[in-house]
């Protein structure tokens, strides 16, 4: 029988809560994922659609490309968060598929896992060209609608399903992450019970000593800045092409000029973590120190003066993303949307919307500055703190006789393979959870692409 994906969380967090409570806290704070949601492009995607109205839990979002670049730009756009995509790829002539149909499937391997493809017309598919230009979808099954709706909607709500299985196993990831950090603290417990002599003091000394010397706040305003300068080129850059553009839907415009926005942002911002982070923190120490990290910084880039909301500018919550950096760093990005008011000139909206990003630019990549500086300063008295506590632990143990440190290193010893043994359970479970398999043309499942 299949695992229950919520009853192995509830047992992994009850584990943990009993080790660390504030780290089963902080897994448990993770925002809840939206409900999974389809993409349907190709021909006539609205009328594929409004066959899928409904299919078990998912939002159906209708892409079609249409004349301009602007509507290419936002299906696109569509494509990055979706659990899956529906591509129809007939038309009732044999009207080879456009430009823009094809820029979007090619785009579309880059997102999307999960790909089914619809035919109105049997023998009009184009599957030479689909080969082709998305050789990464030529074992993704096909559906004759209407006949096959039923089924189309099964594999849809099971693409749905395996989506909500990944976000299984990304928790039970969380909470094994947090269970790595505590065994590697034991792994120090039980190093400090066979040490002795001075000379076993001296790695901490050495990262203390390092920690002390870094100029890590220098390495951090010059990656602020950096980045800050070339969000502020890329952005005056795209708008001297909107500028040279014809301007359909000023509407889709903003939109897609405040998305470019929150990804550049989100990436920029990434960067400077990575960048800044190894100059103060070792691989191991980052990684320790993660959840304090992250709690500042949450509290300080969620809790910034947020810009005041005018017709052209409104804060998103649901655009604001989660931005998970190597060195196990999280950072809240908040997110904007850009709205015309009714009539508004398009050459002018467009001039207050690269004022009003620039403007923002600025003032994220500052607050940003001082959110680390703030982290960081913590990090570092918190690192230090931990040096110190393990070198005094060294020199306990070495002043005790054999037989008492090695009931010590025993018990230590003893806890951490209690512990390993929980790691290896969850990993199982993550196995357990996470689905391997595709939908098929059944409406049942196939092997993984």
């Amino acid at each position: 029988m299949p695992a229950d994906p919520q009853a192995l969380i509830e047992a992994g967090l009850a584990y943990l809560r009993g080790l660390d409570p504030e780290a089963a806290a902080d897994v448990e704070r993770r925002p809840d994922d939206p409900r999974p949601s389809i993409v349907v492009a190709g021909r006539a995607p609205d009328a594929v659609a409004a066959l899928l109205s409904g299919a078990a839990d998912v939002t159906i979002h209708p892409a079609p490309v249409g004349p301009g670049a602007a509507r290419l730009e936002a299906a696109v756009h569509r494509l990055e968060d979706t659990a899956g995509l529906v591509f129809v790829t007939d038309t009732d002539t044999d009207t080879p598929p456009t430009e823009p149909e094809t820029i979007l499937l090619i785009e579309a391997t880059k997102y999307v896992r999960f790909a089914l493809f619809v035919t109105t017309n049997p023998g009009r598919e184009h599957r030479g060209w689909l080969h082709t230009h998305a050789p990464r979808y030529k074992d993704s099954p096909w559906y004759e609608v209407p006949p096959q709706t039923a089924e189309l909607r099964q594999a849809v709500a099971d693409v749905a399903a395996i989506t909500r299985l990944h976000r299984h196993a990304d928790t039970l990831r969380g909470i094994r992450s947090a269970c790595i950090r505590i065994d590697d603290e034991l792994g120090d417990a039980i190093l400090a019970t066979g040490a002795a002599g001075p000379a076993a003091v001296d790695p901490a000394d050495r990262e203390r000593s390092r920690l002390a010397t870094s100029d890590w706040p220098g390495t951090l305003a010059t990656e602020a800045e950096r980045a800050r300068s070339i969000a502020t080129e890329q952005l005056h850059q795209h708008m001297v092409s909107l500028r040279d553009q014809p301007i359909d839907d000023l509407a889709l415009t903003l939109a897609n000029l405040a998305h470019r926005f929150n990804r550049s942002t989100e990436f920029r911002s990434g960067r400077v973590v990575e960048q800044v982070i190894p100059s103060v923190l070792d691989p191991r120490a980052s990684f320790r120190l993660a959840r304090p990290i992250n709690a500042r910084l949450r509290a300080a880039l969620t809790g910034r003066p947020r810009r005041a909301e005018g017709d052209l500018v409104v804060m998103s919550p649901a655009a604001t993303r989660i931005v998970r950096t190597r060195p196990s760093i999280d950072l809240t990005v908040p997110g904007i949307n850009l709205h015309p008011a009714p009539g508004a000139a398009a050459d002018a909206t467009l001039a207050e919307a690269g004022d009003v990003l620039a403007e923002e630019i600025g003032r994220w990549y500052a607050g940003l500055r001082d959110a680390l500086t703030a982290a960081l300063a913590e990090a570092v008295e918190l690192r230090t703190a931990q040096l110190d506590a393990h070198a005094a632990d060294i020199r306990s143990f070495a002043s005790l006789a054999d037989p008492e440190r090695g009931d010590h290193r025993a018990a230590r010893t003893a806890a951490r393979e209690a512990l390993r043994d929980r790691i290896r359970r969850l990993d199982s479970a993550i196995l357990e959870v996470r689905p391997t398999t595709a939908p098929d043309r059944r409406g049942g499942v196939a092997g993984g692409q």
